[in-house]
């Protein structure tokens, strides 16, 4: 049989490749992650907050501009004081100390005539600051939204019945005002002034836009109450360019397409996809209900009615309990509801079932604002009222549509503008209308689409000998962390059918992160980080207590200080003596490790032996539970543990759903397993498997070309075929679980099943004294998959090149956010003065940016020339000169002439050959000329300042480095083997490789330089 073992995580892939039992091949992969690595955020984010900025800023512009235009005209102004040229303030906004402040003119203006150039001050100040709000968005939900509305109606209360306009007050209550003692921010000593204008994340002086247009609109009747007079339309042209906003883009186009049907996906918050999401948590719910109700003999069934009177408190409530749900079922006090987060029964039932088993606030908010009653309307009606309010983004045009309801009234429709959902389902009103009245029976999703005889567009993808595009199986996946890990396993996974052909099965392992967001990676980090100081305060107190320190001696001490040095079983102390002897206590898996092949922490705990030898093969209720008294002490002992040890200790029903149990830790059931497994399945041939053939979990006569198998399984079978820990500061581990993956099958899983349980028994003879020592440690001994498969294994892992892809997009800013002026003295001094920095500005080194100086963004790609004496030369190539559509020709060289200026830069003329483009990640063979061979290395940088080149090690394996290539690595730690300031001129060896998914490498064949452009560059003239 040929298999294939993948295992895939948001950098990683390893690979492995069994025909007949035997290793083939083996390899790792390894790319960069799709998103920021400091917050998550995608890496479009910057470009697109950019933009934005940039948008904002030249709407901004165009509309001051057009009130400057108007206010030139009407006071007969030169409008050139007015408009900015490059870096220079305006003539008319250069002030001194006898000016007085657009606050103070906004109030003086209540009270006396201003002459035309204060007035066109106030005018423009309040268009530039024209407050918070906007006449189509609806009320935001988000936590600034909320602060910003607070800050409002705090500053609205203030200004009542005190002050005539927003100016005004900001002008007599901040405006040159000195703090008090307590709200200063910094020392007591100095004076600090209050600010009128809000700083950085600050909200406290936010006003409403309508505040502020009610303000010009006052100052234009005061001053024309003093007399000014002003030309027809003046005001209205005024308050209408400064109060414009656009109206809100509608959102149509970006919903996606039903799984089932060529139509938009149906609004989460509709009354039709709340039913189904409700009646898939109801008959789940109950579907598991009657099963431990058949498991205590009860045999209780729901029913078709049921299901309708639980849905009724949904649809008319929007929640129900699940204190509630047992109200309506009558449920058996020994039944416990599933596992849910929400649910903590160590509270004590009562407490704990006052959580909601389904709970739709939104649901809430738009029976709210259609006056609690959907009466009158039509479910029809209702999911289209709810796809109008997903849709259309602006509040006025929201209400616009709704008006064309004639039974809604006024109220509702002002009400419902204000709603904003944002989420879609899956499935169309058309799929919902099919698949709801089998649910409405009892059926579950899978059988109410069966029945309804529906199937799923990109099931109807042909079978072809290659995985095809993902975008084109799952157009509509969000998450770009797992679109470029599944892109990855697409490339490696066609390179080996392509070498192999068609195979019989491929295996698949996820890691952690896979498939989560940002802030649960961050949260599984955590985990980590606490795990890693546990096991440092269990060495620590290894130390102190005189105990060897390795792997089983640490567990036990993380599990004594957990237990507070108690024997959970029998509630006996356990001591410092105790420890120190191996044959007296014995960590014990809860559940045990032959029935649930659950080897997590948190099914761990430590115990003396005698009662773990008691415990025989069973859970502690079903060693104990016929023992009250014991059973409670047991309870009592278990509430200081942690919540899943709790849970695992406390349970009952473990013997009815052990199946359960052992195909969750066998088999990934998680959303990318899911989804790679679908569409490897959906999308590939596959050689035909034989009848009696038997999937990892044990289902027969199974057909099943793809499984997923856990994490912890590979783990564990790592440990028992003796492939060592693994060294996460290499990529090399990856490989090691592919190839556990690829020879992991049911007949393996069932041995050690029948091992491990053998196992136990015979560590109970032993400690009985039942069988003699070497007896017990010769049936200790675990079979492997082969022979010599140890030895296969290591010999085939050590002879892997990574593979890596070149990274060759140009993306990122095209400079860096801070702006120099030319007299920067870092700058002057870096560069020989004015002379050095005009230079580093002709040369590329630094960018102007209208009057001022940044640095340089992201250097996409370096060029390599060689001269007619075999030196090696480059010129950097960085993302504005790709957005300039201009190529450099120009070399790096370094230092500075006589007068202390950097020295000009070597042009690549007919003197110079060009050789190769490099990238990111692109693999080089390089020579230092004190090496005796050259070496394959990965390119990461290039410095200007040195010319001189960062390369790092394919494998980043620190141990068994050759003296060769601890030259070339010369900054090679145990984390990261790198060689830094790799001086490129003088290089022996210099050239461009390219390597394949599979990590095959061959000499890059000659490329001419391509030029260089991005879809934005300017188009130059030929």
């Amino acid at each position: 049989m040929k298999i294939l073992g993948f295992d895939i995580g948001i950098t990683s892939i390893g690979w492995a490749y069994v025909e007949g039992e035997e290793l083939k091949d083996c390899g790792v992969r390894i790319f960069t992650k799709a998103e920021n690595p400091k917050n998550g955020d995608s890496l479009a984010a910057p470009r697109r907050e950019a933009r934005g900025v940039r948008r904002r800023l030249a709407r901004r512009k165009a509309r001051l501009n057009a009130i400057k235009r108007l206010l030139c005209k009407e006071f007969g102004l030169n409008l050139s004081d007015y408009l900015a040229n490059d870096g220079e303030l305006p003539k008319a906004y250069q002030t001194s100390k006898e000016h007085k402040s657009p606050y103070e003119l906004r109030t003086l203006a209540l009270s006396q005539k201003l002459d035309s150039k204060d007035l066109a001050r106030v005018i423009l100040h309040i268009a530039k600051h024209r407050g918070y709000g906007n006449k189509h968005a609806k009320t935001g939900s988000d936590k600034d939204s909320g602060k910003v509305l607070s800050a409002i109606k705090v500053n609205e209360t203030a200004m009542k019945d005190k002050y005539q306009s927003v100016g005004e007050y900001f002008y007599k209550e901040f405006y040159q005002k000195l703090r008090l003692e307590s709200e200063k921010k910094g020392n007591n000593i100095t004076k600090e002034f209050k600010n009128v204008r809000n700083k950085k994340e600050s909200y406290e002086h936010c006003v409403a836009q309508e505040q502020v247009r009610a303000e010009l609109e006052l100052i234009f009747a005061k001053q024309k109450e003093f007399g000014i007079t002003f030309s027809e339309n003046f005001e209205s042209q005024i308050i209408e360019t400064a109060f414009y906003q656009r109206d809100l883009k509608s959102f149509e186009n970006k919903v996606g397409k039903c799984v089932f049907y060529d139509e938009p996906r149906a609004p989460k918050d509709s009354l039709s996809a709340i039913e189904f999401v409700a009646l898939t948590r109801i008959i789940n719910t109950l579907k598991n209900l009657e099963e431990k109700s058949k498991n205590l003999g009860i045999g209780e069934a729901y029913g078709k009615d049921k299901i309708q009177e639980i849905l009724k408190i949904v649809l008319d409530k929007g929640e129900i309990s699940y204190k509630k749900l047992r109200e309506i079922l009558h449920l058996d006090e020994r039944i416990l509801f599933a596992k849910d987060s929400k649910l903590d029964y160590t509270k004590g039932m009562q407490e704990a079932e006052k959580a909601k088993l389904i709970e739709f606030k939104n649901l809430k908010a738009f029976k709210k604002a259609m006056g609690e009653d959907f009466g009158k309307f039509s479910r029809e009606e209702l999911d289209s009222i709810a796809m109008d309010i997903a849709l259309i983004k602006s509040k006025e045009n929201l209400a616009k549509k709704l008006q064309n309801y004639s039974a809604l009234s006024k109220e509702q429709v002002e009400a419902l503008s204000n709603l904003n959902f944002a989420k879609h389902i899956d499935l169309s009103f058309k799929a919902l209308d099919k698949i709801l009245p089998f649910m409405r029976e009892g059926l579950r999703y899978d059988e109410a689409v069966k029945k309804a005889g529906l199937q799923e567009h990109r099931k109807h993808k042909q079978k072809g000998e290659f995985l095809i595009p993902l975008k084109d199986y799952e157009p509509y996946l969000a998450n770009p962390v797992v679109a470029r890990a599944l892109s990855e396993y697409r490339k490696v996974l066609n390179a080996l059918l392509r070498k192999y052909g068609n195979v019989h099965k491929i295996h698949l392992e996820f890691t952690r992160e896979a498939g989560k967001n940002y802030d649960e990676r961050k949260k599984i980090e955590k985990e980590q980080r606490e795990h890693f100081e546990a096991n440092q305060k269990a060495i620590q107190q290894c130390e102190i207590l005189g105990l060897p320190i390795n792997g089983a001696n640490i567990l036990k001490m993380k599990l004594w200080i957990e237990q507070k040095e108690l024997c959970v079983y029998s509630d006996r102390k356990i001591t410092r003596e105790h420890l120190l002897d191996s044959k007296v206590l014995e960590v014990d898996h809860i559940y045990p490790y032959s029935r649930s092949f659950d080897d997590s922490y948190m099914n761990k705990v430590l115990v003396f032996a005698k009662e773990n030898q008691n415990k025989l093969n069973k859970t502690p209720f079903e060693a104990f539970g016929n023992d009250k008294e014991k059973w409670d002490r047991i309870l009592s002992l278990s509430a200081n543990l942690p919540k899943q040890k709790q849970r695992r200790i406390s349970n009952k029903d473990f013997k009815d759903k052990e199946g359960g149990f052992l195909t969750r830790n066998l088999k990934d059931t998680g959303y990318i397993a899911r989804l790679a497994s679908q569409w490897s399945k959906d999308c590939l041939k596959f050689e035909n498997l034989s009848e009696n053939e038997v999937t990892i979990a044990g289902e027969k006569g199974s057909s099943v070309h793809i499984e997923v198998v856990s994490g912890q399984l590979t783990s564990m079978l790592r440990h028992y075929w003796g492939l060592g820990d693994k060294d996460r500061n290499n990529h090399l581990h990856h490989a090691v679980d592919a190839v556990i993956l690829a020879y992991t099958n049911n007949a393996m899983i069932e041995a050690f099943a029948n091992f491990k349980k053998t196992q136990e028994q015979n560590k109970r003879k032993f400690y009985a004294k039942q069988i003699a020592e070497s007896e017990y440690k010769a049936k200790k001994a675990f079979f492997e998959p082969c022979k010599d498969f140890r030895s296969k294994v290591l010999e085939k892992i050590e002879s892997i090149f990574v593979s890596k892809p070149p990274r060759k997009r140009a993306r990122g800013a095209l400079h860096e956010e801070t702006f120099y002026s030319f007299e920067d003295e870092k700058l002057l001094k870096k560069y020989g003065g004015k002379q050095g920095v005009q230079k580093a500005i002709a040369l590329g080194k630094i960018r102007q940016v209208g009057t001022k100086i940044v640095s340089n963004g992201a250097m996409v790609r370096v060029d390599i020339f060689k001269d007619k004496k075999g030196k090696f030369y480059a010129v950097p190539i960085y993302t504005m000169d790709f957005a300039l559509g201009i190529l450099p020709n120009k070399a790096v060289a370094i230092g500075k002439d006589k007068e202390g200026v950097i020295k000009d830069w070597i042009e690549m003329d007919s003197n110079y050959t060009f050789c190769f483009s490099l990238f990111k990640d692109d693999l080089i063979l390089v020579k230092k000329k004190e090496m005796e061979k050259a070496e394959l290395c990965y390119f990461v940088s290039f410095d200007t300042s040195t010319a001189s080149i960062q390369v790092e090690k394919h494998n980043n394996k620190f141990e068994g480095l050759s003296e060769n290539e601890k030259i070339l690595y010369s900054n090679a730690t145990q984390k990261e083997v790198v060689g830094k300031s790799i001086g490129i001129q003088n290089l022996k060896t210099f050239e461009k490789y390219q390597v394949s998914p599979l990590g095959e490498m061959q000499k890059a064949e000659f490329e001419p330089c391509q030029d260089i452009a991005l879809k934005s560059s300017p188009k130059r003239k030929n």
